[in-house]
């Protein structure tokens, strides 16, 4: 993947939360991760990093239930290519604004943001998710050894080993569309009868390169794997 690849999906992405109206917010961050936000993922506390990012505007969207996502590119003569993607869940137990309303028996439409002073005070005395979910993508060509670190893989939680390997450099793109089918399962059904989406849906993988053969040998290909 180069770093036209890259902005070409990202872009992708954000055609597509619009679409359906997923997307919450946008920053287009240019920078690199702070080293302040950086520090906090080292103590594997989701509702600091959460907040840490949110503070630091260290997350490149937030969707329609204020779950962030990081998009890394990162290019070396050294080091070769390293992408590193991220999601991490909003640790809130607690219904977004529109699904509040609709409980309360109001639509959007109806009142708009007449209640929002009202949600955002529950919410701040609303209890944290028994479970969080954190996912990460890697890939670094510099980092890897045969049988013991795949160079693409997925991470998946907080302060374990665990790493789903991949046969495929994914794209930001297929990273949430990755998240949306693994996270929101009652959406992705939802999204499953737009025959828009499942045409765009039906085509994603193209846009995956496979590993090259030096960086994913026959003995990497022994563990199961995405591909």
């Amino acid at each position: 993947m180069n770093r036209a690849q890259f902005n070409i999906s990202f872009k992708e992405i954000i055609t597509v939360l619009r679409r359906w109206n997923l997307l919450k917010h946008s920053t287009f961050r240019t920078r690199p991760l702070t080293s302040d936000f950086l520090s906090t993922c080292r103590e594997g506390d989701h509702v600091k990093i959460y907040y840490k990012a949110v503070e630091n505007n260290d997350y490149d969207f937030s969707i329609y239930d204020d779950s962030l996502f990081q998009f890394n590119y990162i290019e070396s003569k050294t080091d070769g290519l390293t992408l590193r993607y991220a999601f991490y869940q909003f640790p809130k137990d607690f219904p977004v604004y529109e699904d509040f309303l609709k409980r309360e028996g109001f639509s959007y439409d109806e009142v708009g943001e007449a209640f929002k002073e009202e949600y955002e005070q529950l919410l701040g005395e609303s209890s944290y998710k028994k479970n969080f979910v954190g996912i990460r993508y890697d890939y670094s060509t510099k980092g890897y050894k045969p049988a013991i670190h795949g160079v693409s893989h997925l991470h998946i939680g907080y302060q374990n080993s665990i790493r789903l390997n991949s046969f495929l450099c994914l794209t930001p793109y297929n990273f949430v569309i990755f998240i949306l089918h693994q996270v929101y399962y009652k959406l992705w059904e939802e999204l499953m009868k737009d025959g828009h989406f499942v045409a765009k849906f039906k085509i994603s993988r193209r846009s995956c390169n496979n590993i090259d053969s030096r960086v994913f040998q026959a003995i990497d290909k022994i563990h199961l794997h995405l591909r």
